[in-house]
C-alpha cells in the first residue's frame, strides 16, 4: 500500500491517500475520515466536499497528485459558492458624475455664502438702496434776531436714514458771509438718536452770526454728518439723482 499527502488549498489539512498496488484504487481520508469514492487505476480526477467548498482531485503524469477548488457546476443553476481563497471584491472607482456633482454643490455653496456675506457688508456700512444712507427732506436757514451786536440765525435740517442700521449723527455746517468768507463747523446732534432705519430726524441749529459778517438769506452750507465713530456719512437731498 504507497501513500502521500496533498494539502488542501484554505483548509490547512491534509488529504492522505492510500493507493492499492494490487487493483490501482486510491482512496482520500481526511483526519482518517473518508471523504470520496475511491479513485480508479484509469481515472484522471475526482471530487470531494470538505464543508460547503467541493474540491477537485486530479492525478499528475509520474503518479503525483494535485487538490484545487472544483469549478462550479453551470447547469446546475451558476456559480452559487466562494472560495476561501478568492480575493475580496474590489470598491468600484468612484464615478466621475458624483464628483462634478459634489463639486458642484460646493461651488454653489460657496456662492451662496459670499453673497450673504456681500449682503451684511453693504448693510453694515449704511448703504442704502441706491447707494446713500441719508435722505435731506427739508433745509432752512433764517434770521431770526437782528438787534445789535449779536443777531442770532436757525438752521433746521429735517433727514430720513435710508439705511439699515440705526445711526447716531451729528451735522456740522458752514456760516457764509460777507466776501464767501466761512465760519467752518457750526454743529448739533440729530434728534431722535440714534435715528432708526427709514425714520426722519431733525437737526436745529441756532447760533449768534460773527460780527464781522452779515447774514443774508442761504447763507448756510451743510458741510457733513458724521456718526458716533466720528466718520463721514453721505447724503443726498430728496428727489435728487
Amino acid at each position: 500500500m504507497s501513500r502521500q499527502s496533498v494539502i488542501i488549498p484554505g483548509t490547512g489539512k491534509e488529504l492522505v491517500l492510500e493507493t492499492d498496488p494490487a487493483t490501482g484504487r486510491t482512496a482520500g481520508r481526511i483526519d482518517g475520515r473518508a471523504v470520496m469514492s475511491p479513485l480508479g487505476a484509469h481515472e484522471e480526477e475526482r471530487e470531494f466536499n470538505v464543508g460547503s467548498v467541493r474540491y477537485l482531485l486530479r492525478r499528475l503524469p509520474g503518479g503525483d497528485f494535485d487538490v484545487d477548488i472544483a469549478p462550479p457546476d453551470l447547469a446546475a443553476g451558476g456559480v452559487t459558492w466562494t472560495s476561501p481563497l478568492a480575493a475580496p471584491p474590489q470598491p468600484e472607482a468612484p464615478r466621475k458624475k458624483t464628483g462634478l456633482a459634489i463639486g458642484g454643490f460646493t461651488t454653489g455653496l460657496i456662492l451662496l455664502l459670499v453673497s450673504v456675506v456681500a449682503r451684511k457688508g453693504m448693510r453694515a456700512i449704511g448703504a442704502s438702496s441706491w447707494g446713500t444712507p441719508l435722505e435731506i427732506t427739508r433745509f432752512t436757514c433764517e434770521e431770526i434776531e437782528t438787534k445789535k451786536p449779536y443777531p442770532e440765525f436757525e438752521a433746521v435740517i429735517d433727514v430720513t436714514n435710508r439705511s439699515s442700521r440705526p445711526l447716531t449723527l451729528t451735522g456740522h455746517l458752514t456760516y457764509i458771509g460777507m466776501g464767501r468768507a466761512e465760519v467752518i463747523d457750526y454743529q448739533g446732534k440729530v434728534e431722535p438718536s440714534p435715528l432708526a432705519p427709514d425714520q426722519t430726524g431733525r437737526l436745529r441749529i441756532r447760533a449768534y452770526t460773527p460780527d464781522s459778517q452779515q447774514f443774508g438769506n442761504g447763507q448756510c452750507k451743510l458741510k457733513a454728518f458724521r456718526d458716533e465713530a466720528g466718520k463721514i456719512v453721505e447724503y443726498r437731498e430728496a428727489g435728487a439723482k
